[in-house]
């Protein structure tokens, strides 16, 4: 136990420091005079008043040092165990581990110290201090993790999340006009954009094409190409019947066309199916035949004898003389030449 100051023996003189002083040395001989930690005082002096002899602490010279007093971060060794600044220092900081090095620490692993650690930081909000690329000023991307720590996995801003369209009627195909982010699929969206009537699930790319003035297959066409169109023809002589060889499909008659196909020469308005037969080489009511029943075809008289005069009983109507037959209706008997 230290004596009252009163008793204390009387300092030694101090002497000039050796080459041995050192602010380091400690000084425990009370009744050595040499002031070996340069702090201006040796032996039982007390210069700074702190009631503690210079030969028991470590600073006689400032009187907030001594072994009574508390460590603080201040780079000194304020209660003269010999360590500066230890990690028991009243305003010592709480450091957490990077184990990571991403510059953010883990709350669960901690330590305290004057300044930090390798491999601890200040921050404490690093949600995986085992992956560098996860902590709160890392960029969220889908891929299941939590990357910038706020919480929530995969949010919908994420960098890479996908755009997803609304699918009101569930036909597979999306609106455009009504869009999501998100790293999955949410429910009620569709990742096509190219419904064109996202009330109606008969209508999308790929529906069938009918004839009803609704664009079912989005092409941007009305009944286009339509599954039950009809077929219409050219009828460019405007007699009402088409040309076979000029077919095409459409819901409604295209411009020039009609729905009958048996004209055989789409350039004659004169020739059609049931159009009048003339002799004139021409097949003129379509029936594969030319000139038969001719509406002009003249009577002929047939000359069995061959005498050049026709029986006016026995006719035929032609556009040219058959064998056999005569212009001349005057023979009596033809059955005799002679006659």
């Amino acid at each position: 136990m230290r004596p009252p100051r009163a008793s204390w023996p009387r300092a030694a003189t101090a002497t000039t420091p050796t080459r041995a002083s050192s602010p380091a040395r400690p000084e425990t001989d009370c009744t050595d005079p040499n002031d070996y930690n340069c702090d201006g005082s040796s032996g039982f002096a007390d210069n700074d008043g702190d009631r503690y002899a210079a030969c028991e602490e470590c600073d006689d010279g400032d009187a907030a040092v001594n072994p009574a007093a508390n460590e603080v971060c201040d780079e000194q060794d304020n209660n003269c165990d010999g360590v500066v600044d230890e990690a028991t220092a009243l305003d010592a900081a709480t450091f957490y581990a990077d184990a990571d090095a991403d510059s953010y620490g883990d709350v669960s692993n901690t330590t305290k110290a004057c300044d930090a650690p390798a491999g601890y930081v200040s921050d404490s909000t690093d949600c995986d201090d085992d992956a560098a690329a996860v902590n709160p000023a890392a960029t969220e991307l889908c891929d299941s993790l939590d990357n910038n720590c706020d919480g929530v996995v995969d949010e919908d801003s994420a960098a890479d999340a996908a755009t997803y369209y609304a699918d009101a009627d569930k036909d597979g195909y999306g609106d455009k006009s009504s869009s999501t982010k998100a790293c999955a699929l949410p429910a009620g969206y569709s990742a096509d954009s190219t419904d064109c009537d996202d009330a109606d699930k008969t209508v999308n790319p790929a529906a069938t094409e009918v004839c009803d003035d609704v664009d079912e297959d989005c092409d941007g066409v009305v009944d286009d190409n339509a599954t039950n169109a009809s077929t219409w023809y050219t009828d460019a002589d405007k007699d009402d019947y088409g040309d076979a060889s000029t077919a095409t499909k459409a819901c409604d008659a295209p411009s020039g066309t009609i729905a009958n196909s048996a004209d055989c020469d789409d350039s004659d308005d004169g020739v059609y199916p049931g159009a009048p037969e003339f002799c004139d080489d021409v097949d003129n009511d379509c029936d594969s035949t030319i000139d038969e029943d001719a509406t002009d075809a003249e009577l002929f008289f047939e000359d069995a004898d061959n005498d050049g005069y026709g029986n006016a009983d026995s006719t035929v109507e032609s556009c040219e003389l058959p064998s056999g037959y005569s212009f001349d209706d005057t023979d009596c008997d033809d059955t005799n030449a002679k006659i």
